[in-house]
């Protein structure tokens, strides 16, 4: 079930199974992803990490998680991009730039609990319902109930994960670092650059992401670069030296070692492997 809206807002929900769980990785391409499993235990392999996903658990995800495999036999899926939900400055734990979607070391999930399975259901059913309306309350509602949804899981995120607010400067700190690097990834290439959006030292971020998660804050931006550097190769018909210079790279020689050392080939091989 898809929803477009008048100024590029989109928001989808889908039951994925075996029968179509191909079509499941174009899901997880743009935007942001609410995984919940309502199947027997799912697997997902995301950033060289094997995460184990048990009926009624939460996963959330951006478009630069590294998702290399999954394994699942039934599952809901949310997908909305910023124009449809974005709430930065009002909803900072459960906007886009928030605990769920950028939250600390661990790509962020939860474990819904058994007395709270009904309201999360009525919510699912809500959003079933309001995609069968097209009148101008829906984008209002669909967003209202997203909301709820959201608020729902960081509850239930804050209780599972009660050291938070121990960590919250670092964590912020991670936060607002990913979400800068999903703005300016084409343009700003260097920790340097975000370091002074940030108004911190490169030398206090580094220290900050060795301390809480396993990547650098260079990798994290090299990622996604390389991503969105794939999903160009697989789905446009842009030429290699375009995509170098929309990334920013300075010649197509800089880009192509780039992306030999992160995929292992060439921008052509893979392209033409797809």
């Amino acid at each position: 079930m898809l929803f477009n809206g008048p100024h590029n807002e989109v928001f989808r929900i889908e039951t994925f199974s075996d029968h179509n769980s191909t079509q499941f990785a174009g899901e997880l391409k743009s935007g942001y992803s609410i995984v919940w499993n309502i199947g027997k235990t799912a697997v997902f392999n995301i950033d060289k990490q094997q995460i184990p996903l048990p009926k009624n658990c939460v996963l959330f995800l951006t478009s630069n998680h590294g998702i290399t495999g999954y394994t699942f036999s039934k599952l809901w899926n949310i997908r909305f991009n910023r124009d449809f939900y974005c709430a930065v400055e009002d909803d900072q734990d459960i906007g886009c730039k928030g605990l769920l979607f950028y939250g600390n070391m661990r790509t962020p999930k939860i474990t819904i609990p058994k007395n709270e399975l009904k309201n999360f259901s009525y919510i699912w059913q809500t959003f079933e319902m309001e995609m069968g309306f097209r009148d101008r309350y829906q984008l209002d509602m669909l967003r209202t109930n997203l909301r709820r949804f959201l608020l729902s899981c960081i509850r239930i995120y804050r209780k599972e994960n009660f050291d938070i607010e121990a960590e919250d400067n670092n964590v912020t700190l991670i936060r607002e670092f990913n979400f800068l690097v999903e703005q300016h990834y084409k343009t700003l290439t260097t920790v340097k650059d975000y370091a002074g959006l940030l108004y911190r030292s490169p030398k206090t971020i580094a220290n900050v992401f060795k301390k809480c998660i396993d990547k650098s804050p260079l990798q994290l931006i090299n990622d996604r670069r390389f991503s969105e550097a794939k999903r160009l190769l697989l789905y446009t018909d842009e030429p290699v030296s375009r995509i170098a210079e929309e990334l920013s790279f300075n010649d197509i020689q800089a880009f192509s070692n780039f992306f030999k050392g992160k995929a292992g080939q060439s921008p052509m091989k893979f392209r033409k492997g797809s």
